[in-house]
């Protein structure tokens, strides 16, 4: 954000502390018009933006494949429980 930016924001809460609407009103006005201006021309880089590459990549995948490896290695011993007792069963 730049100084201009910062002080047509500053302008705006100074304005609704002190409940004036209007002038608020007209400082937000003029700090989305900077902020529009900035982002059309590409002077300014949204902070969300570089956290949606890595969501992208975590989308394509299903949940049950999101599975860290350590939980799975728990998952694995439940499973050998079970076959004990399937084996115990058989025995009989």
């Amino acid at each position: 954000m730049n100084a201009e930016m910062k002080k047509h924001l500053e302008a705006v809460v100074v304005a609704i502390a002190n409940e004036q609407a209007g002038d608020a009103k007209s400082a937000f006005s003029q700090y989305l018009r900077l902020k529009t201006q900035a982002i059309l021309l590409g002077e300014e880089e949204d902070a969300d933006d570089k956290d949606d590459k890595d969501d992208d990549k975590d989308d394509k995948k299903p949940a049950f494949l999101k599975k860290d490896k350590k939980d799975k290695d728990e998952d694995d011993k439940d499973e050998d429980k079970d076959d004990d007792k399937d084996e115990d069963k058989d025995e009989d």
